[in-house]
């Protein structure tokens, strides 16, 4: 069991890190809002964010341009 777990985390670790986006994202509360063109983010973190900018990169979709500590406006609809 514990080599079955140790296997898991390392091909884990290897396929977040060859995937360009981090993998792991602690789990802080301190809201940030990501800022696109058309819409919102509200991140649980900078961390969570800044993951979420990346996963839109690399679906050919603009990142955030601008990433702001605290909730975000309410005139674009969320991400």
């Amino acid at each position: 069991m514990g080599i079955l777990s140790v296997s898991f985390i390392f091909c884990f670790f290897i396929l977040g890190v060859t995937s360009g986006c981090r993998v792991f994202a602690p789990n802080l509360i301190d809201p940030h809002c990501g800022v696109a063109k058309d819409c919102y983010y509200n991140g649980q973190n900078i961390f969570k964010t800044n993951n979420e900018s990346c996963r839109r990169e690399k679906l050919n979709k603009d990142g955030f341009s601008t990433v702001i500590r605290g909730k975000c406006p309410l005139d674009k609809p969320p991400c």
